[in-house]
């Protein structure tokens, strides 16, 4: 067999695009987690950033892990601050049941949604598309990319 190498060449480049592609999906999963963990706010606007200069990015993966993100940081918002103000509004800061019934939303609302980041996360790591229960809007996918046709065949 000769030694080609172009095609070597091409075959290293296409494993660089593709090890990009799904460090940018790491990425985007990284910021909604560093969003509900550590800085809320400036995470969101990084995040904000990253899916609108990435939203129409090759690779139906890391558009998914985007969009993904992108939506549930958003919902993730709404449901935690405004959700938590309802409740301390209906019920009376003064009153010992709305603080329990607020800890308790807050406490296990915010549990899910890092939970599903996580899974999120992992799934990014493995360059395999996720889509976050209940909050998350659909995604197109296509079965180009080997890893994802095999995952999305086993859904």
């Amino acid at each position: 067999m000769l030694f080609m190498p172009h095609t070597v060449s091409n075959a290293v480049e296409a494993q660089a695009a593709e090890k990009d592609d799904y460090t940018l999906a790491i990425v985007a999963e990284c910021l909604y987690l560093i969003n509900l963990l550590f800085f809320p706010g400036l995470a969101f606007v990084l995040l904000s950033l990253l899916y609108f200069k990435y939203k129409k990015h090759p690779s139906a993966v890391v558009r998914c892990h985007l969009k993904q993100t992108f939506v549930a940081s958003m919902w993730a918002g709404v449901m935690i601050v405004f959700v938590s103000l309802t409740i301390a509004f209906i019920g009376g800061l003064d009153e010992p049941g709305t603080w329990l019934v607020g800890v308790l939303y807050f406490l296990s609302i915010h549990a899910a949604l890092v939970f599903m980041g996580a899974f999120g996360l992992a799934r990014a790591i493995n360059n395999q598309h996720y889509h976050y229960p209940i909050i998350g809007p659909s995604c197109e996918l296509d079965n180009s990319s080997p890893i994802l046709a095999r995952v999305v065949s086993n859904e």
